[in-house]
C-alpha cells in the first residue's frame, strides 16, 4: 500500500508540473511567464506560432486575436490585494494611473473598482464577474500581467503585479494594457524594418529572456504603423539591445510616460469603439482660388496632380479621397521619423502613413 501511495504522489506531481513549451514550464496555475506577461497554454502556443489539434495556426500577435479574451463591455473591475500592502503614495499612484487611462479612453474602456459593479453583475455579464487583483510584488522592478480576460473569477481574479522598485504611472498603465489584451510592440511582424536587434547581446541572454524578443508573425496590429513611442515597446538600454533603422530617436523607444495615440487607437479598434476623432473632419473646401481650381479641373489635373488633389478638393470632388494634406515631402519626413502615430500626422498624412481604409 505504501508503494502504491508513493507512485500516485509521484505521478500526481508530474502531471501538475504541466507541459514544457519552448523550454518554459507553467506555474502552479498553468500559466507560462514571458517577460512581464503571464500566458495560458493556448496563448503560449500562439506566441510561438505553434499548432494545436483544434487550431491549424495560433500565430502570435501584437494584440490577442481571440475575442474570448475581451473584457465584457470593455469594463475591467479591479481590487487591491492585501498580501503586500501598498503605501499611501503607491496606492494613490495606482488610482491616478487608472484615472488617466479612463480619461484617455474616453468611455471606450473603463477600469472600475469591483464594488461599483457587483450589484450590476447579473445585468451586464453572462458569467461570474472576473476582475484583476492588483498585487504589490515583494521586491524588484518588473511588473506582471495576464494578457486579456482570463475569466478567473472563481480563482480570486487574475493578477496584475507591480514591482516596488519601478513604481511609475507609465509602467502601471503598461500592465493594464496587457490585461486588456495586447502583447509588446517590439515583437510585431514588421519589427525588423524599424529596429535592428543586437543579436550578440540577445544570444548572451537566458532562453527565457530571449523569448521576449522573438518576432511574432501575422501580428494583429490593426494596420497601424510601427510605434516606437508605444507604451508597450521595450526600451533599448541606451542603444545596446537594438538600433533604430529610421529617424525615430533611440532614447524615445520604450517611453513610460503615457499611451501613444496608436496605443489608444489599437485598443479602440480591438473593442470596436468609435474612432472618428482620428479622421480629418474639416469642411471640404478648396484652399486655393476657385478660378485656378476650375482651370485645373478643365485641364484634367484633378486626379494626377498632388497639389491640385490637395488644394482643390471641393471642385475636384476629392472630399473622400485618401491623400496627404501636408504634402508628400513633409509627410515622408514625418513617417521616416516615426511620427505617424501622432494624431495630427494621422489626419494629414493618411496616404504616406498607410492609413487609408484603416481610420
Amino acid at each position: 500500500m505504501k508503494t502504491l501511495i508513493f507512485i500516485f504522489v509521484v505521478l500526481a506531481g508530474t502531471s501538475c508540473k504541466g507541459r514544457k513549451i519552448m523550454g518554459l514550464l507553467p506555474d502552479e496555475n498553468g500559466f507560462y511567464t514571458i517577460g512581464d506577461m503571464m500566458l495560458s497554454k493556448k496563448q503560449t502556443l500562439g506566441y510561438f506560432g505553434l499548432q494545436t489539434k483544434k487550431s491549424k495556426f495560433l500565430g502570435g500577435r501584437s494584440g490577442h486575436w481571440n475575442e474570448d479574451y475581451r473584457w465584457p463591455n470593455g469594463t475591467m473591475p479591479y481590487q487591491f490585494s492585501n498580501e503586500f500592502p501598498f503605501s499611501k503614495k503607491e496606492h494613490t499612484l495606482v488610482l491616478d494611473s487608472i484615472d488617466e487611462f479612463n480619461h484617455e479612453m474616453d468611455g471606450c474602456l473603463e477600469i472600475v473598482h469591483i464594488s461599483d459593479l457587483e450589484e450590476l453583475e447579473n445585468e451586464l455579464f453572462f458569467h461570474p464577474l472576473n476582475y484583476v487583483n492588483i498585487r504589490k510584488r515583494s521586491t524588484g522592478c518588473a511588473g506582471t500581467s495576464h494578457v486579456g480576460d482570463q475569466n478567473w473569477s472563481k480563482y480570486g481574479g487574475q493578477i496584475i503585479g507591480l514591482g516596488p522598485d519601478c513604481f511609475i504611472k507609465g509602467s502601471i498603465i503598461h500592465e493594464f494594457v496587457h490585461a486588456f489584451g495586447f502583447y509588446h510592440e517590439h515583437v510585431r511582424a514588421d519589427r525588423d524594418n524599424y529596429i535592428k536587434l543586437n543579436l550578440e547581446k540577445i544570444e548572451k541572454m537566458t532562453e527565457r529572456q530571449q523569448h521576449q524578443y522573438k518576432l511574432q508573425k501575422n501580428s494583429l496590429s490593426y494596420g497601424l504603423p510601427y510605434d516606437g513611442g508605444s507604451i508597450m515597446h521595450y526600451p533599448s538600454s541606451f542603444g545596446t539591445t537594438f538600433k533604430s533603422l529610421k529617424g525615430f530617436p533611440i532614447e524615445k523607444f520604450g517611453q513610460r510616460e503615457k499611451m501613444s495615440e496608436c496605443d489608444k487607437l489599437k485598443l479602440k479598434k480591438m473593442y470596436k469603439c468609435d474612432i472618428g476623432e482620428y479622421t480629418d473632419t474639416k469642411e471640404c473646401l478648396d484652399t486655393t482660388t476657385s478660378f485656378y481650381c476650375e482651370y485645373y479641373k478643365r485641364n484634367g489635373m484633378c486626379y494626377d496632380n498632388p497639389f491640385v488633389q490637395r488644394n482643390c478638393k471641393k471642385t475636384c470632388n476629392n472630399c473622400d479621397a485618401c491623400m496627404d494634406n501636408y504634402g508628400r515631402n513633409k509627410c515622408k519626413n514625418l513617417s521616416y521619423d516615426g511620427r505617424c502615430c501622432e494624431k495630427e500626422v494621422m489626419k494629414n498624412c493618411m496616404k504616406t502613413c498607410n492609413l487609408c481604409g484603416i481610420i
